[in-house]
């Protein structure tokens, strides 16, 4: 008899890491291009990469769905992610006090975020079906 396997909370986090990446650089991107968040370069959304306003990629920033926006390969790796770039945009898009309060949530001390299996299940399915959603969408505008 075989044993199923129970995935690790490791995997799990990968395999969200996977479908929310892919949803961040799907969101708004138009034609399958999508625009670097920091510099503003229009790639394909295969190029992009989903980059952190805050850096650690600790649980409380992994998967936040405002801090995490498309960026370049440049931006993200090689300007290690373009930290004061994101800030300014995010603080024009928001507003200083929003930025704030993003950063004091965020931070190791400022809430412990953990998650389960199952809670990352969740993500799984919500961020694929939202994927579907906004790719109906925009076919539909597309005609």
């Amino acid at each position: 008899m075989k044993r199923s396997k129970t995935k690790t909370l490791k995997t799990a986090k990968a395999d969200t890491w996977k479908v929310f990446s892919l949803w961040v650089r799907l969101k708004d991107s138009r034609h399958g291009l999508n625009q670097c968040y920091t510099c503003g370069l229009v790639g394909h959304v295969k190029d992009m990469h989903a980059g952190h306003a805050l850096g650690g990629r600790h649980n409380a920033v992994l998967f936040d769905l405002f801090l995490v926006r498309p960026q370049c390969r440049q931006c993200n790796m090689y300007n290690n992610g373009q930290y004061n770039r994101f800030r300014l945009r995010l603080i024009d898009e928001f507003d200083q006090e929003w930025y704030d309060e993003k950063v004091r949530l965020c931070s190791k001390t400022g809430r412990i975020m953990k998650y389960t299996t199952a809670d990352l299940d969740e993500m799984i399915e919500w961020f694929r079906e939202d994927i579907k959603i906004t790719s109906l969408n925009r076919q539909l505008e597309d005609t």
